[in-house]
């Protein structure tokens, strides 16, 4: 009964564009984005009953990558017509062709497996975009001890091992949001793209 009420009050919400992500693409179209041009992917899908619900009916069309087979169905019952492949995301990357003009990093928050955030989908990512994309992406200035106490794994010594290295710093613990965007950038830089502008 719980799970169909937060639904329901999550649906609300997004009716309302009060979820994060509809209040993202609010701002993307305050920036002159015309939604319905976007063909997004969705790098880490999950079961797509999160954001990735919030956000599909507002553009063209979208293509969810997500590696655990088991969520398969729940993405097409979620996110009927989009594009779904199961496969690992960061073998993906450096294999295909297509082009997004919207990419959006819900990476998981810590280390899993062999990989860190988003990290290792860079420099690869920028062979997916066309001439202009938009980028969302996940990023972590810092935790704080309220939130350490529900996710007791974040920033454990290998995450902090990656953070500095990524963004070469020597405090990965705390980096101000505008640094992290003057990393994302230089790497845009690195690849033939100019950040035109950003948010959080």
């Amino acid at each position: 009964m719980m799970k169909i009420v937060r639904s329901f009050l999550k649906s609300i919400r997004c009716f309302l564009g009060l979820t994060p992500m509809r209040k993202i693409f609010k701002k993307l179209k305050s920036q002159g984005v015309k939604l319905k041009s976007l063909n997004g992917l969705e790098i880490f899908g999950h079961t797509g009953e999160y954001h990735p619900r919030d956000y599909f009916p507002l553009i063209a069309s979208l293509e969810v990558w997500e590696i655990n087979s088991l969520c398969e169905n729940t993405i097409r019952k979620n996110l009927p017509g989009a594009k779904i492949k199961i496969t690992d995301s960061f073998k993906e990357i450096k294999t295909i062709s297509g082009k997004f003009n919207l990419i959006v990093v819900d990476n998981p928050i810590s280390t899993f497996d062999i990989y860190c955030e988003h990290f290792d989908l860079f420099p690869a990512i920028f062979s997916l975009t066309r001439d202009s994309t938009i980028f969302i992406l996940n990023v972590i200035p810092k935790v704080t001890d309220k939130i350490l106490k529900s996710y007791p794994y974040l920033f454990n010594k290998t995450q902090l091992e990656w953070r500095a290295l990524f963004y070469c710093t020597q405090h990965p613990e705390k980096i101000d949001l505008n640094v992290l965007a003057a990393y994302h950038e230089k790497r845009c830089a690195d690849n033939g793209f100019v950040v035109e502008w950003y948010f959080f």
